[in-house]
Order: C-alpha cells, then structure tokens, then sequence
C-alpha cells in the first residue's frame, strides 16, 4: 500500500508544480510582467489546493475510488489547459488577469483532494499523524523535483504544452498505482469498466500529443493576433517567435514582446546607436564597442556601416545563441548578413557575468536588453548595472541604453525611472532623448557618458563624422531634436525613483 501511495504521491505531487511552473510562464506573456502572472498563480493554486483539501477531506467517499477519478481528471485537463490559456490573450487587461486566476483554480482544487485521501487511505495501517506526515513529506518532495524538471530541462527542451502532457502522463502513473489499492477490482465487472476508462484517458492523452504540435502553432497565433509565424522556438530562456506582419514585415518576439521589425528596425537602432558613436567618433577615433543584448544583429549591423578607422573591434554579448542563429536565418533585411565582417565577434553568455570577469576597456557600450519584464531583467535597468558599465568603460567611454516607451499615450513611467536610475549613477552627464519607432511609438533612450556632451558637438562634427555612411533616419538635424524633452516628459522624470536590485520599482512602475 506504502509503495503505491508513494508513487501516486510523487506523481502527483510533480505534476502540480509543473503545472505552476508552466503556467507562470504562459501567463507572464499575456499579462507582461512575471510579477503579475506569479501573484496570480500562486495565488490561485494555493487557494485550489485549500479548496480542495477541505471538501474532500469532509466528503464521506470512497477515498480509492475517488482518488482515481481525481487522477484522471488532472491528466485530462492537461490536454486542454494550455491552448484555454493563450485563449484568453488580447483580452482587456483586467479579464486577463482574471481568467489567468481562474484557469489554474479548477486542477488546483482536485490537487488538492490529494493528500486528505491519501491520509485516509494510508491512515487504515498508520496512525493519522504519522500518515498525514509521510503523505505531506511525498506530495512535497514530488514537487520538488517537478519544479527543477520543469524549469531546466522540460519546458527548455519540450515547450509548455508537451510539458503539461508530461504532467498529465504522470498523473496516469498515479491512477494506474490506485488501481493496485483498490481490491475491489478483482471483481471481473469492475476490473474491465475501471480499465475501459483508464485506457480512454490514455488514448486522449496520446492523441494530444501526437497533434501537440499542430494545436501549439496554432495556438500561438492566439497571441500574435495579425502575424503570420514563421517559427516557434523554445530555449531554456524564452520563447522565441518569428512572424510576417504586412505593415511591420519580419518580426522578432522574446516571450511575447516584440523585440524588432522591418519597418522599425532602422528608426530603432540608428537611434540607439548613432548619437553616442557619433558624439565619440566626433572627439577621437577608433573606438572599441561592446554590445550588451542586440541578438537580432540591428545594432551591430549600424556599426559595420562605418570604417576599421572609425570602429575597430565589437563585441557582441548574448545569453541565447538562438536568438542570433535564428535572426541569421530570418532576418537578414534587417542584419544585412554583417556577422560576416570580422570586427564582429559573438560571445554567448549572461552579461552581468561578462561584465563583472573582463578586462577589457570600451569606449562604447550599447545596451540592446528586451524590456524588464520581471526581477531579473529588472536588474539589468538598476543602479548597480550602470556603476557595473561604468566600471567597463574607458576614462572617456559613453553608454547608451534603450529605456522603454517615452510616449505620452502609451506609457512613459519606466522611461522616467531608467533616466533617473542613470542620473543617480556615476555619470557625470545624462541625457535622455526620445525618438519615434513604427513598431512601438515615441521610444525612450538614455546616453550617459564620462567625459563628452552629445549636446556639445556641431552640426558640422556630425557630418563630418557620418560623410559617406549610409544613413536613413539621422542627421546633424535629427540629433539635437531627438534630446528635446517636452515639459510633462521632464516632470516625469523629476518624480520618479531609483531602480535598484533591492528595490526594483522598476516593475511596478508600468500602468495598464
């Protein structure tokens, strides 16, 4: 009895905080941060699981019988859970948030039946207090190794909905482990209705993954509504999604957020890049520059324009190598196939890690991160990251960073925090400016530079510097506009607080 409760235990107790794990993740894409989605989730499971304990542990049934419909039932709401979640994306906010809470209640809920059964079951040998301690200490070390499994290797390796599957899989272990407890299925009638059922819930289960595939590429479109995608691909960081807009063209989706498109690729990264390079080349050439993030190859591409006279080397950090090999493949209209140049080098690896080990010294450091979206990006906005940078630069580097929308309609808050983080840094000057982007609005950036004003230089030092180079969307013109902050911007930024990794206001200062 011992033997088969504990593998329904672990079975269970495993599958529930996939099911959490997974979840968290879906939903930090529909909502945007994955503050909101864990609050939701945690939340909500935890309610489940005290929902559940308390009915069925009063419930006077029979504790076998329901325990094995309670593990089919589990196993078949992994067929459908996660293609209901991405239904519910583009909806107004507020329902998002609150079907996010109330899709994992109803498996939480039979989740939480689980232990008050078993204690009853496990308690006709043991006393109920050793029973209750061995069920917990089960169900508990399940979810341990649910957890990590999910996290590091299933969904990296599976994707979100075979990872449910895998759930609903061991689920089936657990009522296939009933069926042993249950003595009363020596009786022929009931032994072949019992594996009828079992056997129906297995075929479900199969067919669900065999078309696995097919319903996650199409449910994928429930979140990019109006882009066709062109490929789907999970990585132990994020999901990454290539899609055809026919305004935007090739688009660039990290977990949901679109990173880069055709049509705003040149307004995106000519404005990240151009004012602090060109405020540098316009003192002292050739300049060392390091790109922080910038896998779809943009921002580096706007490097090679210029000379070995002017740029002599890039270094080009990031995490996920996918990123960079499938902007090769797909976006070549927007990288122009500049890995080729030898100037070029790619280093994958988490940046913070690479900052804190190097030796080297650039004069340029362009950070090129996907917008903070949970406490670790967070981290990359904060104080201590910009002192990190400012330890990496020479004794006249700049930094530029992307700092999130500066518009006045589509949100401007975390724009005002990431400048006045910067303004709290060790740079001596700051200077947020703002530039219009198809794909996104009116887009904030922030230069921070030791030694030399982007506001200092001439028309002139700019079109010296930028003679010959192909240009789209800057000039000596377009510079000194894009650092024009209006009146309301300014106040904005006044008010707002400093991002640190203690205290990461940054994620609670989007408004919906």
């Amino acid at each position: 009895m011992l033997l088969a409760l504990a593998i329904v235990l672990l079975s269970t107790g495993a599958s529930t905080m996939i099911y959490e794990v997974v979840l968290i993740r879906e939903f930090t894409v529909i909502l945007g941060s994955s503050f909101y989605s864990s609050a939701v989730v945690l939340s909500s499971v935890m309610l489940g699981l005290s929902i559940g304990a308390y009915i069925f542990g009063r419930l006077s049934l029979n504790p076998v019988k329901t325990l094995f419909a309670i593990e089919l039932a589990i196993a078949l709401i992994s067929v459908i859970i996660i293609p209901l979640s991405r239904k519910i994306a583009n909806f107004d906010w507020n329902l998002e948030v609150f079907l996010s809470f109330l899709i994992p209640l109803i498996p939480a809920t039979l989740m939480g039946g689980e232990i008050p059964l078993a204690v009853k079951i496990l308690s006709k040998d043991k006393n109920v207090g050793e029973a209750t301690g061995i069920c917990y200490s089960l169900d508990t070390l399940g979810g341990i190794i649910g957890s990590l499994a999910s996290g590091f290797f299933l969904i990296p390796t599976f994707g979100s909905l075979k990872t449910v599957l895998f759930a609903g899989v061991l689920n089936m272990f657990g009522a296939l482990s009933i069926n042993a407890l249950d003595y009363e299925l020596r009786i022929p009638a009931k032994a072949l209705k019992r594996a009828l059922i079992f056997a129906l819930a297995v075929s479900v289960i199969c067919i669900a993954y065999v078309t696995s595939n097919v319903v996650d590429f199409s449910t994928q479109n429930e979140l990019y509504e109006g882009f066709y995608i062109l490929n789907v691909t999970q990585t132990k960081y994020q999901t990454i999604v290539i899609a055809y807009h026919d305004y935007l063209g090739k688009c660039l989706f990290l977990d949901g957020s679109l990173q880069i498109s055709d049509v705003g690729d040149e307004p995106y990264s000519e404005a990240l890049t151009l004012p602090a390079l060109v405020t540098l080349l316009s003192h002292r050439k050739p300049v060392d520059v390091l790109i922080i993030g910038g896998g779809d190859l943009g921002v580096a591409e706007v490097l090679t324009r210029f000379p070995k006279e002017d740029v002599r080397s890039i270094k080009l950090v990031e995490i996920d190598p996918k990123v960079v090999e499938l902007s090769k493949k797909y976006l070549k209209s927007i990288n122009r196939e500049c890995w080729k140049d030898d100037r070029l080098k790619i280093i994958y690896e988490d940046c913070r890690k690479f900052l804190k080990d190097t030796r080297d010294k650039f004069d340029l450091v362009i950070v090129d991160l996907p917008d903070p979206k949970d406490d670790l990006s967070a981290t990359m906005y904060s104080l201590e990251f910009y002192n990190t940078v400012y330890n990496v630069l020479s004794d006249d580097g700049i930094m530029v960073t992307q700092a999130t929308s500066a518009d006045y309609a589509l949100g401007n808050e975390s724009f005002a925090v990431i400048v006045k983080s910067l303004q709290a840094s060790k740079f001596p000057i700051v200077r947020p400016y703002r530039y219009y982007v198809p794909s996104f609005g009116m887009w904030g950036f922030v230069l921070a530079s030791k030694r030399y004003d982007p506001l200092n230089i001439t028309k002139e030092d700019i079109r010296r510097v930028t003679k010959g180079i192909n240009l789209y969307t800057y000039d000596e013109d377009v510079h000194f506009a894009m650092f024009a902050l209006p009146p309301w911007l300014k106040k904005r930024i006044e008010s707002a607080e400093v991002n640190t990794i203690d205290r990461p206001v940054l994620l609670y200062s989007e408004s919906r």
